[in-house]
């Protein structure tokens, strides 16, 4: 066992603590909505103005998420400080300096007023505001709500439409957590979690560039290596969201639009999509990554240690509790009230040994798991209940590059067939703020140029940097 002090994700979490309102007004205390006509009949500063309410409350959402982001880079250097010498500690700090700064730069470049455009206030803002109330959610165990901001910050570096997905992912994943058993908003996130990282695969699948023998240029290609092209980089969230909306009635998800998806993609890849994606979200799949988060979370509280046990004739180390102190009936009381799930599901005895308490293996977690997730799906008013998953064994990964391999070639040909991207969205699709920057530092060249051209024709003398002509004497 580790000599070196045990630190517990909850020392290293911030509990945000009570958050100020969002503003509101309009009927219901609710603001109203805004209409584009509205919005393009006045200039900036007008909107601002108008519309005061709107942008105050994403200022007060997005201050709230960095003050909680602040406060989780306050308390990884407090437990750096106390354990210099621990490298995970040391690693862990420096990740939420980048992840703070991140938002920040997103908040300074991107979500400046200026930028904002009446769907990023009507609904982007009340996903922000959902963000902000469940990150001070007692509710929701500390790991998971911090889990959610920081993968929330790794996807504001997309374009517009792209962030508000991601934003709206990020509401959805934790308002999932508040919705009844928050076991069952475990399995729902494990599930689109799931459903996403093989829908990403198939959009990369698609993208996918061949690789030729020197022998054989121009034949058939003896392999494919994954494309870095930045538009295709750009477009993989709205291209992965094209194949949920394909998927939406199979995989019961929300038919979102976005006005970045190729509708050509989304029926001839959606269709290829809809022959091997279904079959690799299976219950015992979700199961598994379930089972993965309740034992990452059990393992960080501190409260276990690490013996030599025997636990059904089999003899090895796992990580235990004694039942006779508090520490089992705080782990036991934190478990139902953060994650849903009783002990009885996560700890066996050990043999002919009661007085204490063995964390089972992710193996049996996982059965365990598929049994409940079963009995819930049974439940008409369960909320997991017809999402339709029938297979119950585990999906191996040679079957996931089966079902990859089986998108390949059916998806490479419809794409030659197909236009993939849309010239009018190919402005819109490069990443931003790079391609606005990029823009305006050609057009200001192009400016300066022909101002220098100018005044060397006319052999005079700028008068400052801004190549202001002196007047004629």
């Amino acid at each position: 066992m580790n000599s070196s002090p045990v630190v517990s994700q909850s020392q290293i979490i911030p509990e945000p603590g009570s958050h100020a309102e969002n503003p509101v007004s309009g009927e219901n205390g609710k603001l109203q909505p805004i209409h584009t006509q509205d919005w393009n009949s006045l200039s900036s500063s007008q909107r601002q103005t108008q519309f005061k309410d709107h942008y105050k409350a994403v200022q007060t959402s997005w201050k709230g998420i960095e003050a909680f982001l602040e406060k989780s880079v306050d308390q990884a250097a407090q437990a750096s400080s106390a354990d210099p010498a621990n490298p995970g500690l040391k690693n862990l700090l420096t990740s939420r300096k980048k992840a703070l700064q991140q938002l920040k730069n997103y908040l300074f470049d991107k979500a400046a007023p200026r930028m904002l455009d009446p769907m990023y206030l009507n609904q982007t803002r009340e996903h922000l505001q959902d963000i902000h109330q469940q990150l001070g959610n007692d509710n929701i165990d500390l790991e998971s709500r911090l889990g959610a901001a920081l993968e929330l910050v790794q996807g504001l570096d997309v374009c517009k439409e792209g962030v508000a997905l991601n934003i709206l992912a990020c509401a959805k994943n934790l308002n999932m957590r508040t919705q009844g058993h928050p076991l069952t908003g475990l399995y729902q996130s494990a599930r689109d979690e799931l459903i996403n990282q093989h829908l990403l695969g198939a959009v990369r699948a698609s993208h996918a560039k061949p690789i030729f023998s020197k022998e054989n240029e121009g034949g058939q290609p003896i392999g494919y290596k994954e494309s870095k092209e930045p538009l295709h980089k750009s477009m993989e969230i709205h291209d992965v969201q094209a194949l949920r909306n394909a998927l939406s009635k199979e995989l019961g998800l929300q038919y979102l639009p976005d006005r970045y998806i190729n509708p050509n993609y989304e029926k001839a890849i959606g269709a290829i999509a809809k022959s091997q994606i279904p079959q690799l979200v299976t219950t015992h799949a979700v199961a598994s990554r379930v089972a993965d988060e309740l034992l990452n979370w059990m393992r960080g509280t501190g409260l276990l240690s690490e013996q030599v046990l025997s636990v059904d004739g089999s003899t090895g180390k796992h990580w235990v509790v004694d039942i006779s102190g508090n520490q089992y009936k705080d782990l036991t009381t934190s478990l139902q009230n953060e994650m849903g799930a009783d002990a009885t599901l996560l700890f066996d005895s050990p043999d002919e040994d009661f007085t204490k308490l063995a964390l089972v293996s992710h193996e049996t977690l996982t059965s365990r798991l598929v049994e409940w997730i079963g009995n819930e799906q049974d439940k008409p008013g369960s909320a997991v209940h017809g999402l339709g998953e029938t297979f119950h064994q585990p999906v191996t990964a040679e079957q996931i590059k089966q079902a990859m391999d089986q998108f390949l070639e059916p998806a490479k040909y419809q794409l030659e067939n197909h236009t993939h991207i849309n010239p009018d969205v190919f402005r819109a699709a490069l990443p931003e703020p790079v391609t606005n920057r990029l823009m305006a530092h050609l057009f200001n060249d192009a400016i300066d140029d022909k101002k220098k051209k100018k005044e060397h024709e006319d052999s005079t003398h700028t008068q400052n940097a801004l190549h202001l002509r002196r007047p004629l004497r």
